[in-house]
């Protein structure tokens, strides 16, 4: 896995992170929308999935429920917009705690050579840098968990 390569625009509500598998397309798709891969290693450093759902369609929901390693729930939910399996998935993102603060995250994935997979995951109408910069916090976090979870 490449280490990944992380951009803020200036615009300070859109974060953009490249990453590289050593898996093929369908495999990281799962990955990222099936729930029960979810619960295994989605959240940053010592973050638990308590509960995750999703409904894979085009106007589907999804949730997951988690806690963070000082103990704190996190909830957070949303929409698919846009699915293009194994290519693409956007999707909508909102944590309970803010509801009115509605972004969106696309997956998209191409080849890598020698079967891998590439990961573009963009992150787009954040709040505000800071509330960007959480969440590059968070993604690198997921994503770093991502990959050891793949090669089991």
């Amino acid at each position: 896995m490449n280490m990944p390569v992380t951009s803020r625009p200036t615009d300070d509500t859109t974060l953009m992170i490249r990453r590289v598998y050593d898996v093929d397309a369908a495999t990281l798709f799962c990955a990222l929308t099936d729930p029960e891969a979810l619960k295994e290693w989605f959240g940053p450093g010592a973050a638990k999935v308590q509960h995750a759902s999703g409904d894979l369609r085009v106007g589907g929901k999804w949730a997951i429920e988690m806690i963070s390693d000082n103990c704190e729930e996190h909830n957070i939910s949303g929409e698919y917009v846009e699915i293009d399996a194994p290519r693409k998935v956007v999707f909508t993102w909102a944590w309970r705690s803010t509801p009115d603060r509605v972004s969106q995250v696309t997956y998209a994935l191409s080849p890598a050579g020698e079967g891998g997979t590439t990961l573009i995951l963009t992150h787009e109408r954040l709040h505000n840098a800071e509330i960007r910069d959480k969440h590059v916090y968070g993604w690198n976090g997921s994503l770093d968990k991502l990959a050891p979870w793949l090669s089991r």
